[in-house]
This record gives structure tokens, sequence and C-alpha cells, in this order.
């Protein structure tokens, strides 16, 4: 077991602190899959109750433990978000900050030499995102390292409507496949155009929008 420091500048009580484990299984793979590049080292600077933290991860698989306010869920949704450029726990970023601070950073390397690294810097004013030291598309982003987080908040999944299941399952495609991202940008604005039109009144421009949504569906279906 291997113990990582609770978050700097904050007292904790004795033993809390957040827990590492070696899955049992961490050496297994399943043939005909391809593999999501391993974490190989977390740098944060400020991000939620750390002030600062350089973790390298001892396992590709690990299981983290410990008790409320250890940072289990802030470690997880910092690595979301430098792969993502968003968080699964907040539709804003000021969250994120610390508490006094001016600006958080995260560094993400992932892969073995030569490693990617995924760079988010944000403040109030504003945000840059980074691929191995340059300015990047969000497609190049995105394709570094293919992530999906699932927590309590997303319970809506399974009781909520279709079209919350849909954005779920939209973001999943993007991330396996970067460059459908444009692709699915063209179809949404297609769709809602037609939406538009449907509660306005029928018009033959609802065959020019059928087509487009026909080529841009079958294009996203090829993947």
């Amino acid at each position: 077991m291997r113990r990582l420091a609770g978050a700097p500048g904050r007292r904790r009580r004795p033993g809390r602190a957040l827990r590492l484990r070696h899955h049992a299984d961490a050496h297994l793979t399943r043939p005909g899959r391809v593999s999501t590049p391993a974490l190989a080292r977390l740098r944060l600077q400020d991000f939620r109750n750390f002030s600062r933290l350089d973790w390298q991860p001892p396992a590709p698989r690990l299981l983290l433990s410990g008790p409320n306010g250890a940072g289990k869920s802030s470690l997880l949704e910092a690595v979301y978000l430098a792969a993502t450029t968003r968080s699964f726990r907040t539709a804003r970023l000021e969250p994120c900050l610390r508490r006094g601070a001016e600006r958080f950073s995260i560094r993400l390397e992932v892969g073995e030499q030569p490693r990617r690294e995924l760079a988010i810097d944000w403040t109030p004013a504003e945000r840059h995102r980074r691929l191995d030291g340059r300015a990047a598309t969000l497609a190049e982003h995105l394709a570094v390292l293919p992530v999906l987080a699932w927590s309590q908040a997303d319970n809506e999944l399974l009781s909520g409507g279709a079209e919350i299941r849909r954005r779920f399952f939209d973001r999943g495609m993007v991330q396996q496949r970067p460059a459908t991202m444009a692709t699915l940008g063209r179809y949404q604005k297609a769709l809602a155009a037609k939406r538009a039109l449907l509660t306005a009144a029928p018009t033959a421009e609802l065959d020019a929008w059928n087509e487009l949504l026909a080529r841009e569906g079958a294009e996203l279906a090829a993947g």
C-alpha cells in the first residue's frame, strides 16, 4: 500500500490520507482491445485542496480509498479536466481554484517515452490548454487520453430523459473518436434548425435539412 499525503496547508486528523492500492489484475489485458495510455505523472498547483502535488502512479490500475475530504474526487477530477478540458463535478471552474489562490494549473503526462503532456492553466479571467507545450486543436487534445467518469450525480442517466443519455453518449463518442467532433457539431446545428422550422411551420426547407441530417448521421455511424 502506498500513501499519498493529504492536501498541503490543510490540517488533517491522524489517518486522513488518500490511499492507493494496486489492483491484483493490473497486469491483465483483453485481446483485441486498444489499450489506453497509462498515467505517468500528475502535477497540480492550487487545485481544489491541493496547494502542490507531484504524483507518479505506481501501477496502471489503482483503487483510491480514504475518508471524506482526503482528495480522492479532486485527484480524479484533475485527471478528467486535463484530458477533456472540463470538470465532471461542476460546469464552472471557479470552485476548482484553491481558496486564496489566483490561478490553478494541471500537468498530466501519459504513455511511455516519449510521453505526451496535457496542460491546463486557469484564472478567473482566462483559460489556456496546451499539448506537449504547444497550442493544439481540441480534437488533438481529446485524442491523447480517452476517459469516462461516472459518479452519483450521473444517476439521472438512468432515471432522466433521453436527451441526457444522448449527450452522455455524444461525449463518449467524441472521446473515443475526436475526429467526429466537427461532424457531430454540424449534425446538432442541422437538428436545431429543423426543430426551429417545425415549431414555426413546415416548409420546403425541411427537405434540405433532412438531407443534411442523413448525410452527417451516416458519417457519424460509419465512424
